[in-house]
């Protein structure tokens, strides 16, 4: 899995997302269709083609099995946009979404040079990537990077230092902060570095035991995972980050996954998508790829489960 994290992960989310019916399928489809643009962009919250949302537009898409064969205008999209990628973020998306588009016979054209400079502004001498004009190193960032220099083919520069700069971010519960000056982890952050160090062969006996831990500590009693301790709702960015980085350390037995389909299943939009929780009062494209990634791993555990039971 060491240079196929993205490939592998894609392949898990559209097998267990087959699991699920025709009729859901479709209805995701159809809500993820209605948020694209003239210029073949989908957009966010706010309105407007978004490189960000097009890249979990174009996932969600090709998970519940829709033909990325027409969507030409989103491959104009994307291969513009490369064109001047702001920071390391706008790499990975525009990167992946090429990544997502190219199984299909679509004329996608990208320079490789705008990327790679980019990259490098935000690299660190002592080890890692920060955030845009940041100095100080991003567990996001990084983890993003990592997977940007996979898609090109390119190896990931000073790989040695920035897996030891990472696990400086590791915080007494067990967790990682995003930043150094953080003093709470975080569970997105702490998926970031936990997936980072299995792609890199870098992930111990103990890393497992210790997130694993944490992670049972965000789940409040019949929920998702929270973003963070003392965080006011859980959430399915958190929930699917958390619920992946276990499923691939082979340690998701360690939550309540009853409790987090029914959260995912609370934050399904009636008309199609999902919301960020279940008080929120709208979906997107990013949510509904979270809430099928969700549906897809608790899937693939339970047939796996019955499977070893048989």
């Amino acid at each position: 899995m060491t240079d196929d994290y993205l490939n592998v992960l894609d392949g898990l989310l559209t097998t267990g997302v087959s699991y699920l019916s025709s009729a859901f399928r479709e209805a995701q489809i159809e809500f993820v269709l209605s948020t694209m643009q003239p210029d073949g962009g989908f957009r966010g919250r706010q309105g407007g083609s978004d490189l960000y949302y097009t890249d979990f537009a174009l996932r969600a898409l090709s998970t519940c099995g829709y033909d990325l064969e027409k969507l030409q205008a989103t491959a104009d999209f994307v291969t513009d946009k490369l064109k001047s990628p702001k920071d390391v973020v706008e790499c990975f998306n525009g990167l992946n979404a090429i990544r997502t588009l190219s199984f299909t016979d679509l004329k996608i054209d990208f320079e490789r040079e705008p990327i790679l400079k980019r990259l490098e502004a935000q690299k660190l001498i002592s080890g890692g990537f920060s955030r845009l004009a940041g100095k100080n190193i991003s567990a996001y960032n990084t983890f993003l990077a990592k997977l940007c220099y996979d898609m090109l083919e390119e190896d990931f520069p000073c790989r040695r230092l920035a897996i030891e700069s990472v696990r400086t971010l590791k915080r007494t519960d067990g967790g990682f902060s995003e930043m150094p000056n953080e003093t709470s982890s975080q569970t997105s952050s702490t998926a970031a570095v936990i997936t980072l160090l299995l792609i890199t062969d870098e992930l111990t006996v103990r890393d497992t035991q210790d997130i694993a831990n944490f992670l049972r500590d965000m789940q409040p009693i019949g929920g998702g995972l929270l973003p963070c301790s003392g965080a006011p709702e859980e959430d399915l960015l958190s929930t699917f980050t958390g619920l992946s980085c276990l499923f691939l350390a082979d340690a998701m037995n360690k939550l309540d996954l009853a409790a987090i389909a029914r959260m995912a299943k609370l934050a399904l939009d009636k008309s199609g998508g999902f919301k960020a929780c279940p008080s929120d009062s709208m979906a997107d494209v990013e949510y509904t790829f979270y809430g099928l990634g969700i549906l897809a791993l608790l899937n693939l555990y339970r047939e796996s489960a019955k499977n070893c039971n048989s």
